[in-house]
């Protein structure tokens, strides 16, 4: 009996030891060898060893300071370092603000090859001087979801109607002095 015990304690630590020490073997990418590789070093994907299968990076930039009633684009970077085309899904999390408005008119979805950048083009249009928040949610079912903040510091001035240029505004600005001397003229008769 205490061989048994023994035995089967012996059996039970080499189990959990190779457990907690497993190593995954899949072909080299690079060399095209079989080898063996550790969990954290990255991921078999498709029978060969990558950094990730799916995974991705964003960045946003853009003006933060946006004209009151213009539609301003900011551009959304996504990067893919899978190994695998993915399509990333991009909507509107949060906005701090009901006077932001966001158009995601074909900036909605983007299919991403792998190590590939592409770039979407949100437009952001604001009704009121104000400051506040827009916060995007980014991903992929395969590759799981993240969300990115812009900041919009400042709405600068308001846009001025187009039939009101510089030289409408000299032209009114003559009306006016004609109809006030042809008055003057009518009345001093």
């Amino acid at each position: 009996m205490k061989r048994v015990m023994i035995i089967t304690i012996i059996f039970t630590f080499l189990i959990i030891f190779s457990i907690a020490n497993a190593a995954f073997c899949c072909t080299d990418g690079a060399t095209g060898q079989e080898r063996c590789y550790l969990d954290e070093d990255g991921e078999c994907c498709g029978g060969y060893w990558y950094p990730c299968c799916y995974g991705f990076n964003i960045t946003i930039s853009g003006p933060n300071v946006i004209r009151i009633g213009q539609k301003t684009p900011i551009t959304i970077y996504i990067e893919n370092t899978g190994a695998f085309t993915d399509t990333y899904d991009i909507e509107v999390e949060d906005i701090s603000d009901d006077r932001i408005l966001v158009d995601l008119t074909d900036a909605d979805s983007v299919t991403v090859g792998p190590g590939q950048t592409r770039t979407v083009f949100p437009r952001i249009t604001v009704i009121a001087p104000i400051t506040g928040t827009v916060t995007f949610r980014i991903g992929s079912f395969e590759a799981g979801f993240q969300s990115i903040i812009f900041e919009i510091f400042e709405s600068d001035d308001y846009l001025s109607l187009p039939e009101f240029t510089q030289f409408s505004m000299a032209g009114l600005m003559l009306l006016i002095g004609i109809i006030y001397f042809l008055r003057r003229q009518r009345y001093s008769r």
